[in-house]
């Protein structure tokens, strides 16, 4: 919400990575563009997609490989409750499909320009996302919604 990017700012945070997007970006709220950029999540949830369409675990990995951008930001939020319990193995499989697809997994931080002033600024809304209950922050491109 506007109030957690709010937080974090006065927090100092380096970068955060809790707004729904296709790349990182400087947050503008108010009107004010924000010092701590996101770097957004660009793919869906497991919980997001459980059970939709009659979607498992494993065709949830297959949405995800399918879904991976070369040359881009693929950020993938997991949850410890959800990949690092009780879908646990399905979630190892993911990775080791990335892995031997030629995937590597970076530290989000290193995502980040050497100036992250240069980031493009992108103003954030509470918006709507597949299969999530409630309202996320999501950014919204020039000439349009996320």
């Amino acid at each position: 919400s506007e109030t957690s990017l709010l937080a974090e700012e006065r927090s100092g945070f380096r970068y955060a990575s809790d707004v729904r997007g296709r790349g990182p970006f400087r947050p503008v709220v108010s009107g004010r563009v924000l010092a701590v950029p996101q770097i957004p999540i660009t793919l869906p949830t497991l919980d997001e997609v459980l059970g939709r369409n009659g979607a498992t675990a494993e065709t949830f990995n297959d949405q995800i490989i399918r879904a991976l951008t070369p040359d881009a930001a693929n950020v993938l939020c997991v949850h410890a409750e959800s990949e690092g319990r009780a879908h646990l193995r399905s979630f190892e499989a993911l990775i080791d499909r990335a892995t031997a697809g030629g995937w590597r997994f970076v530290p989000l931080g290193e995502l980040l320009p050497a100036d992250p002033a240069a980031l493009p600024q992108r103003p954030v809304e509470r918006g709507f996302v597949a299969g999530r209950a409630g309202a996320v922050s999501v950014e919204v491109r020039v000439g349009g919604s996320s």
